[in-house]
């Protein structure tokens, strides 16, 4: 994924060693020690200075950029890294730009605790923007399965594809949350029984809204062929979504192509618009998972665009 980056010249003022330091830098310097922070003068110096540098003043900066907090984030810390990220973000200090697969230039912006269970896939909505995970034995499931997907929703008005093995012409199975069309606020469930596909749809709407996070759990039971759907606010406390659905009995029929999160079988259609925390396959019904697709295991430091979950 490419990241255009707009580069801005050095100031010529207020560097610490040339004309001092910011006034503005000083005073948002005293907050933070006010507060009981840590933070290094020089450092926020120039930071202060390219906020200004880039919007004249710093009552331009966007409320989500305010000073006196981003400063902290940037300004605490013994090791160079903070700094230079700083630096190379508004070109000010180090030479050279940010660099997306450099972790130790990358800027350092974004607000989390620390916590991995709080990462999570972000789906655009936009074609050919999605997750997925090579055919293998594990996610040839032919017996009974279960999904459980975990996710956040940008908008209920388009269809939405959580999990995927799907092919344009060998369809096998998926679970989809559906925003529009006939059975507008429905999940649909595809399997595949003897080569021939088909849809379970859930007897009654979801209920979803945007902006809420929710787990949704699907499973089929070979031998009878029942197909049932519940949803969860917590992850642990489920609640059946309608009617047991009944469909043909027998083994899934097994099928060579990826898993995909985030997407249908031609990657660029029904593409997911929100967040995804969490998604399993298990190849039982209350079973552990056989596929987990889990942001939380993801590390920065080791891959860019991919990672063992």
């Amino acid at each position: 994924m490419n990241f255009n980056h707009i580069k801005y010249g050095r100031p010529s003022i207020y560097v610490d060693g040339i004309g001092g330091i910011d006034p503005e830098a000083q005073a948002v310097y005293d907050r933070i020690i006010a507060d009981g922070g840590v933070s290094d003068l020089t450092r926020l110096n120039y930071f202060v200075v390219g906020l200004k540098t880039i919007y004249g003043s710093l009552t331009n900066v966007p409320v989500c950029y305010d000073a006196h907090w981003i400063g902290y984030k940037l300004g605490s810390g013994t090791g160079a890294t903070a700094g230079q990220a700083a630096a190379k973000l508004y070109s000010l200090t180090v030479a050279g730009d940010a660099v997306q697969t450099t972790a130790a230039s990358q800027p350092l912006l974004l607000a989390h605790n620390g916590a991995s269970s709080d990462n999570y896939w972000y789906g655009s909505g936009v074609s050919g923007d999605f997750m997925s995970t090579p055919n293998a034995s594990a996610n040839q499931i032919t017996g009974d399965i279960e999904i459980i997907a975990n996710f956040k929703l940008d908008s209920i008005s388009v269809d939405s594809a959580l999990v995927a093995k799907d092919n344009i012409g060998s369809r096998f199975y998926n679970l989809i949350y559906i925003g529009t069309g006939g059975d507008s606020g429905k999940i649909y469930f595809g399997r595949n029984i003897g080569g021939t596909f088909g849809y379970s749809i859930s007897t009654v709407t979801t209920g979803f809204t945007t902006n809420s996070i929710y787990w949704l759990k699907v499973n089929r039971n070979s031998t009878n062929g029942e197909v049932k759907m519940f949803t969860s606010t917590d992850g642990i406390t489920y609640t059946q979504l309608g009617a047991t659905i009944t469909s043909t009995t027998g083994a899934l029929t097994t099928g060579n192509v990826k898993v995909n999160i985030g997407a249908l079988s031609n990657d660029v259609a029904v593409m997911f618009q929100g967040k995804i925390y969490r998604a399993t396959i298990s190849n039982s019904i209350g079973g552990a998972p056989v596929v987990d697709f889990n942001p939380a295991t993801y590390n920065a430091s080791t891959s860019q665009t991919a990672w063992t979950s």
